[in-house]
């Protein structure tokens, strides 16, 4: 049977990780000893505290805290990028206001038991006010590492600025042949401001302007290549652009 690792980047969000870990914790037994948890706290305030982390270590196979050391606005997909290189198998990438219920995690460990690489399990986002079911987000991710690596993980060119980093990734997954599957009854909990007052990040501008314009800039580059989308994705670069500390 293969293991899980959930992988998250917060940012000064205490009340909605606590939510997220009460959630793990209450997992039961026979998950809770298949599952890693690597948080990184994206230089946010504030600081995810160690405690907690080490407290949730005892529960399951493995729990990880990384601190980003620079203060690099909307460097989700950079944090995200840590968590990737350290993480090994099978990966569940979720946002902080994304949670996985015991009901749900269990149909995910049973179906990467399952999938071979080349598969990217999407998760659907289920509105806690509304019960809405909503599949239009481009971060939704159960995707073995090496797949995430194969299409050459995030693009950190957009840190500075909120957007298009999970865009550019999902293009590039479809270019080199990851393969995105669906399945009704694999969803997250989607919190908002309404149910937890810190889900979504608020302190810092939250305009898409620069990051539109990097990508058009990107889209009108690859464009001109044959190919272009997978050679963009295998192109290798630059990532990890920071510094940062395992705390835990």
């Amino acid at each position: 049977m293969n293991n899980l690792t959930i992988a998250m980047a917060v940012f000064g969000q205490p009340m909605m990780l606590a939510k997220q870990l009460d959630t793990i914790r209450g997992y039961p037994d026979g998950v809770l000893e298949r599952l890693r948890v690597f948080i990184v706290d994206d230089h946010g305030a504030p600081p995810v505290d160690e405690t907690q982390i080490k407290e949730l270590a005892l529960l399951v196979k493995e729990a990880r805290l990384y601190r980003v050391d620079d203060d690099i606005k909307w460097n989700q997909g950079g944090a995200r990028n840590l968590a990737m290189q350290e993480a090994g198998g099978w990966v569940a990438m979720l946002d902080p206001d994304m949670v996985l219920d015991s009901e749900v995690i269990q149909k995910i460990l049973a179906a990467v038991s399952k999938m071979k690489q080349g598969s990217n399990l999407r998760f659907l986002l289920k509105h806690v006010r509304t019960g809405e079911m909503d599949n239009t987000s481009p971060n939704t991710h159960i995707l073995h590492r090496n797949d995430f690596w194969k299409a050459g993980g995030y693009d950190e060119d957009f840190a500075g600025a909120k957007g298009y980093s999970d865009v550019m990734l999902m293009r590039c997954l479809r270019a080199v042949g990851i393969k995105s599957v669906w399945r009704d009854d694999i969803f997250a909990h989607f919190y908002g401001l309404k149910d937890v007052p810190d889900a979504i990040v608020t302190t810092i501008d939250r305009s898409l302007r620069r990051n539109t314009a990097i990508f058009r800039s990107k889209v009108k580059k690859i464009g001109a290549v044959r190919n272009g989308w997978k050679w963009w994705a295998q192109r290798g670069g630059d990532r990890i652009r920071f510094r940062w500390t395992r705390l835990v």
